[in-house]
């Protein structure tokens, strides 16, 4: 990984070194490393960076220089044709200008200008690496991406509403927002122009661009899986050690594997949580049958409340407050001790090729007479937020539905239709702002290729009918072609009927099949167990230390946002208090970890996450 800073003010930039030093504090690996610095010969522009060591990363170029010129980036730029190495930030300086449609991947680049004090940004199709902006007071602007960087650099302290509500009420912060007021994200698909006039961005690859009606008829590639095959190989090419990747009894792992195999990649296969789940049984069975090595990694809890505030601290520090303390479990096993940056596959943004997730999307999106819905459309994106009361005041909830209703509306402007509208939030705001948070938790120990995020991949999910997406005729088409055994294989749910015209009928039965199985199940005894998972155990076991931090701060404008009296009532007395309320007491934790604590204590002794 790298982070970097560009600066720019009318008469003298500020220095990024300082606050791009302490960032790094936070990620062991750069912990040694020394930030890089240039300077416009104007002196209004100034760029900082600071990278993993070579050592780490030896296949990796972060950054390349020319007379007038600097080129950087973080993640993993993949190019998608052949001859070209992506990751060589010299190469990726002498093709700029074809970078728009010849890289892919998740990345960040940004190209430099030392004598016109003007800088490019470039962001994958989803915007998954991150880039933030804030314009500043006197006329200029900061660009970064680290949230902790931005905050250093304008020196700011109030709390963004809407980014802490809807990380509270929808599990994550929508529309490219953050913790502090005034940072946003720039938008992914993009080229951003940034100059003495300010901020001005040219979509390359956005909502409108794949919009159904404007793909309606292409058919599906039927080069896309070589195409993505051939991308999975230069990713991998990006770090000597084997290329990680997770199974599941799902299907985008499937596909996964089978890519990897086709790509002739060293696959380093598994599966996170305990041995006997179905996730872990189903993996084996695969791994066995095509024979790559498999294991199972499960996170434990630190022994000591010391060890889980650390690991609370490092965490928030290293996210910058924008993944849920839930979560935590997949950021520990991403930590294996390595010192070389590794590559891993992963399955985020398959969700785009079958109608999202759960029976309400599908159900709108293929049944006639519903498609054309807007109340539907609202109503489905209304039980996207849940508003947790008494916990939270009503307004954190309010906030959040109403910004998931301007997305769709600006959809629908852009010809996408109601149930449409639903398909494109999976991609543009929870894929592209919640699924973008594994490229950061990741990112100390390896960065992470989707096939499923690239340009074509959206472009052909897009181009299919409802009913091909509900059929998941895609991911089916994909297997066949890789591997067909793995496409026979059983899965913990098995396939589809592959007839999309009878998508109508078989979700009104999937539908009425979960209505039956809802209502037997208020028969279960009561006294049966609830399983809790491994991210709302490690908060019960920190339990008196996330109490001590949510109630330490008696004036926080979090306040504003939850029902201080019921959240102190949650947080103290035995577990049974806590029961249903995990989720959100793990929510509300990551926003006091890192608005109150992580940025005060920047660049402190924390070395590494307890396990």
């Amino acid at each position: 990984m790298q982070l970097f800073a560009i600066t720019y003010e009318r008469r003298h930039a500020p220095d990024p070194s300082d606050a791009l030093s302490l960032a790094a504090g936070r990620f062991p690996p750069l912990k040694e490393a020394k930030v890089e610095g240039w300077s416009s010969a104007s002196g209004r522009l100034r760029v900082g960076a600071i990278r993993h060591p070579k050592l780490s990363a030896p296949s990796r170029r972060y950054w390349a220089a020319s007379d007038t010129s600097i080129l950087l980036y973080d993640g993993l730029p993949v190019a998608t044709e052949p001859g070209f190495d992506a990751s060589d930030a010299r190469e990726l300086l002498a093709r700029w200008e074809l970078a728009p449609v010849t890289v892919d991947g998740l990345f960040a680049a940004a190209k430099i200008d030392l004598e016109g004090d003007v800088a490019e940004v470039l962001l994958d199709a989803l915007g998954m690496v991150k880039v933030f902006h804030m314009p500043t007071v006197t006329g200029g602007w900061v660009v970064s991406n680290s949230v902790a960087v931005m905050r250093t650099l304008s020196e700011s302290s109030r709390l963004d509403p809407l980014g802490a509500a809807s990380l509270l009420t929808a599990g994550w912060v929508i529309g490219g927002r953050t913790l502090i007021d005034g940072v946003v994200a720039l938008q992914g698909g993009s080229l951003h122009h940034l100059s003495a006039s300010g901020l001005r961005s040219t979509p390359i690859f956005d909502p409108a661009s794949v919009a159904p009606a404007r793909l309606r008829g292409e058919p599906p590639d039927e080069r896309l899986a070589q195409r993505l095959v051939a991308m999975t190989k230069r990713a991998g090419a990006a770090s000597p050690l084997p290329t990680r990747c997770g199974l599941t009894a799902g299907r985008d792992s499937r596909v996964l594997l089978a890519m990897g195999l086709a790509a002739d990649l060293e696959l380093d296969c598994y599966t996170g949580g305990s041995a006997d789940s179905t996730d872990a049984v189903f993996a084996a069975s695969l791994a066995a049958a095509v024979g790559v090595n498999h294991r199972v990694k499960s996170p434990e809890i630190a022994p000591s409340t010391r060890g889980l505030a650390e690991a609370a601290e490092l965490y928030v520090g290293q996210t910058d407050g924008l993944a849920n303390l839930a979560e935590i479990g997949d950021w520990l096993e991403t930590h294996d001790g390595s010192p070389t940056l590794g590559v891993r596959l992963w399955g985020v943004g398959g969700e785009i090729a079958r109608s999202g997730i759960g029976l309400r999307t599908p159900l709108v999106a293929v049944t006639p007479g519903l498609r054309s819905s807007e109340r539907l459309m609202r109503n489905v994106l209304d039980n996207k937020v849940r508003p947790w009361a008494p916990l939270l005041r009503s307004e954190a909830a309010s906030m959040t539905t109403d910004s998931l209703h301007s997305f769709a509306i600006e959809r629908l402007d852009e010809g996408w239709r109601p149930s449409e509208a639903l398909e494109a939030y999976y991609a543009f705001e929870r894929v592209s702002n919640w699924g973008a948070l594994s490229t950061r938790r990741a990112a100390a120990t390896c960065d992470v290729f989707s096939p499923f995020t690239s340009r074509e991949f959206i472009r052909c999910a897009f181009s299919l009918t409802p009913g091909e997406r509900y059929v998941e005729t895609l991911h089916h088409s994909l297997l066949n072609q890789l591997n067909q055994r793995l496409c026979d294989m059983p899965f913990e749910e098995p396939w589809r009927r592959q007839r999309p015209r009878l998508a109508p009928a078989l979700i009104a039965g999937e539908a009425a099949g979960e209505s039956l199985r809802r209502v037997r199940g208020r028969w279960r005894p009561h006294g049966e167990p609830r399983r809790i998972s491994f991210g709302h155990a490690w908060f019960e076991a920190g339990i008196d230390v996330h109490r001590e931090v949510c109630l330490s701060f008696d004036d926080s404008p979090i306040w504003d946002l939850a029902n201080r009296a019921e959240v102190t009532k949650a947080l103290s007395g035995p577990p049974e208090n806590r029961q249903g309320g995990y989720e959100l007491l793990c929510r509300l934790a990551t926003v006091f970890w890192s608005f109150h604590v992580a940025h005060d204590r920047l660049g402190g002794g924390v070395q590494a996450p307890v396990a």
